[in-house]
């Protein structure tokens, strides 16, 4: 009988423990997107306009959110980040200029940024998001030691010949302010190879670890929804170099 009541006991909090990893795995999108209405409810409080959610108006508004948030971009000669997932590029965007593009090959977005409406899209995406955290297996600025040419041949050779760490399996992980995780991977191997996974598998394991200790506090977990991109390695390491350490980040879609 004892040990039947064991048993029970054990089930069920076993029970409870999966009801709680359940009820934090659904909620924690529902929080989110929660955090992200509140500048909404700020600006009706002090009866500011605000976009509605009107079908037909909704490119539109979209568009005018982009255009604000490039507007807002600091207007020294920085470099910042433009990710347009409407035509799949990412760009370098300086001065009022794209002055660099490429073409993402793959996207993945996540359903809770890709469900926006326009109300909860303006109040996330009509201003430069920051950067808080970074991460990369890209040399920022890279030495390359080169033998002196003996010939003209050499000479020729030595200058015309691409930079080889620019072929390096390349991952980018930068962390918005708004909690969004932007991930650029190499297209050729995804996460950016050996180091790039090695980079990417910590994030996921601080991750579950956040998970964990909310199912054991029954405190709220965070979610942070993911923006993910593949493109060409060359590229992906040319973007990389080009920006601050914490560049601002504008994103478009429809």
């Amino acid at each position: 009988m004892k040990h039947k009541r064991t048993a029970l006991v054990v089930g069920v909090g076993l029970c409870l423990i999966l009801l709680v990893t359940l009820a934090q795995w659904v909620m924690a999108p529902i929080h989110k997107l929660n955090d992200w209405e509140k500048p909404i409810e700020a600006s009706r409080a002090k009866n500011e306009p605000w976009p509605v959610n009107t079908a037909p108006l909704d490119s539109l508004q979209r568009e005018l959110a982009l255009r604000k948030a490039l507007l807002e971009l600091p207007k020294k000669d920085s470099i910042h980040l433009l990710i347009n997932l409407a035509d799949s590029s990412i760009n370098l965007f300086m001065n009022g200029l794209t002055i660099y593009q490429a073409k993402a090959t793959a996207i993945e977005v996540d359903p809770l940024i890709k469900r926006l409406n326009t109300s909860v899209y303006w109040a996330q995406w009509s201003i430069p998001r920051k950067t808080v955290f970074s991460q990369a297996n890209i040399v920022k600025e890279p030495v390359i030691e080169k033998v002196a040419p003996k010939t003209q041949e050499e000479f020729l050779a030595s200058v015309t010949s691409p930079d080889s760490l620019i072929y390096d399996p390349a991952f980018v992980h930068l962390a918005l302010d708004n909690g969004t995780q932007l991930i650029l991977s190499d297209e050729a191997n995804k996460f950016g190879g050996r180091t790039g996974r090695k980079l990417y598998s910590a994030y996921r394991w601080r991750r579950r670890g956040v998970f964990l200790k909310s199912v054991i506090t029954f405190s709220q977990y965070t979610y942070e929804p993911k923006v993910y991109l593949e493109a060409e390695n060359k590229a992906l390491t040319a973007i990389y170099r080009a920006l601050p350490e914490q560049p601002k980040v504008v994103i478009y879609y429809r």
